[in-house]
């Protein structure tokens, strides 16, 4: 099956292990994002770059905590970490071009 993410919803019990230290990539390349579903643990970095030429606004639709930022240039990136755990984040991303 093709984006698809399966989640344990009552957990490991009393098991719990470290997040990675290596940060998930979320790519802008060719307007829209590339990544239809991702996985990350809560403490591991997600990075969010803007491959393309034009500018990207990527709105993270957090329960929590939203965060919306610019990249207006190509090649810049942004890393969001999350410190708390949420199931299914929608991310909205535009592409203003001039």
């Amino acid at each position: 099956m093709q984006n698809v993410f399966v989640y344990g919803k009552d957990g490991l019990g009393n098991r719990t292990f470290p997040a990675p230290a290596d940060a998930v990539t979320l790519d802008q390349k060719g307007v829209p994002l590339l990544a239809h579903v991702i996985g990350i643990m809560v403490g591991q970095p997600l990075k969010i770059v803007n491959d393309d030429s034009t500018l990207h606004n990527v709105h993270g639709l957090r329960r929590q905590q939203e965060f919306n930022q610019g990249q207006p240039i190509q090649g810049m990136q942004m890393t969001h970490t999350f410190s708390t755990k949420e199931v299914m984040i929608p991310f909205s991303a535009t592409c203003t071009t001039g």
